[in-house]
């Protein structure tokens, strides 16, 4: 009978472990890059599945609480920027077909997870993967990564918006229901090629796979996430001033940027 030995492992070399062999963690996992500067930090392993949707992966070598919100910041970076990473990394792999209609994931690898990370992840809609990992040597000196996945007890499920109108209806304010479906059409006529989406919490305006605002409902108000400058905001929208130009602006000139006007 073949004897293991646990190991202590430096998060550099739990890295190339991963990027050695990324199928420890899933079939058809490939890797794109390693160190991916991402907004304040970097991505320590950014890959594909066999869907063509990007992968997200954030390692540990101890329990931490913070690398769930570490890995989200990380997301929201990627989703932000879906279409131009899938352009840059096709010509690297020209046999991948990426999926940029699609979420990214995000993958969590540590030798173990917290209650509070488990009860927090439940909530994170894609649900992020998570692996517990140890590397293991044999009696004859070989070492290798073995990985396990662990379930994320389900939320209760809550109803699924399926439509614009259905998230604008989520306002229970007539008037301001009445304003945001103003908002959304005014948005929507920036310029050609503004796609309006729902999906599953906010109503999403894009351009070539790129994201330009989100609109979030809520019961007497609605919020909005737009681009001014170099930076993002989400800002409440209580009334028509709250509405103000700089927001139109911010979202009108992020559109004609990407169409190289």
């Amino acid at each position: 009978m073949t004897t293991f030995t646990h190991e202590e492992i430096e998060e550099r070399k739990l890295e190339a472990e991963i990027i050695k062999n990324p199928e420890a963690l899933e079939k058809g996992l490939i890797v794109l890059d390693h160190q991916v500067p991402a907004g304040r930090g970097k991505i320590d392993v950014l890959s594909v599945d066999s869907g063509g949707i990007m992968c997200v992966i954030e390692l540990k070598t101890a329990e931490d609480d913070t690398m769930l919100l570490q890995a989200l910041e990380y997301l929201d970076w990627v989703n932000n920027n879906l279409a131009d990473l899938g352009r840059r990394y096709q010509e690297k792999c020209p046999k991948i077909r990426f999926n940029v209609e699609e979420v990214p994931r995000v993958v969590l690898v540590a030798p173990g997870f917290s209650e509070t990370l488990l009860k927090s992840a439940k909530f994170v809609d894609p649900k992020p993967d998570l692996f517990e990992y140890r590397y293991l040597r044999s009696a004859s000196g070989e070492r290798g990564l073995y990985c396990r996945s662990i379930q994320i007890e389900p939320m209760k499920e809550l109803p699924i918006v399926r439509s614009i109108d259905d998230h604008v209806n989520y306002i229970k304010n007539i008037s301001m229901r009445t304003y945001c479906k103003e908002v959304i059409d005014r948005i929507k006529k920036i310029g050609e090629g503004i796609e309006v989406r729902a999906i599953k919490w906010n109503i999403a305006f894009k351009y070539e796979g790129r994201v330009l605002a989100y609109i979030a409902p809520r019961r007497d108000f609605f919020y909005l996430y737009y681009p001014k400058r170099s930076d993002w905001y989400w800002e409440p929208i209580g009334s028509k001033r709250d509405f103000k130009s700089d927001m139109y602006d911010g979202i009108k000139d992020f559109y004609m940027r990407l169409r190289g006007e």
